[in-house]
């Protein structure tokens, strides 16, 4: 399992909200995905990174193709 998706909880901070529900690489196997942010971006949002499996993924009607579409890499600062 390669791919993750982090998820926040509601009221995220402006910072960490632009990231909520983008998926992420674990090892760079999914080419067009960034790596996961580092975590925590901040402490007060509490989010998770949560595995995107196939089943998973087919469920919500995506593939690989619509994740890289909606990736956002990290960027500090």
């Amino acid at each position: 399992m390669d791919l993750v998706r982090l998820d926040c909880k509601n009221g995220s901070c402006g910072v960490c909200a632009k990231y909520c529900g983008k998926a992420f690489t674990l090892t760079g196997e999914a080419e067009g995905l960034p790596a996961p942010p580092p975590l925590p971006i901040c402490p007060a949002c509490r989010h998770t990174l949560n595995l995107l499996t196939p089943f998973f993924m087919q469920s919500l009607g995506m593939d690989l193709d619509d994740l890289v579409a909606e990736a956002q890499p990290f960027v500090d600062g």
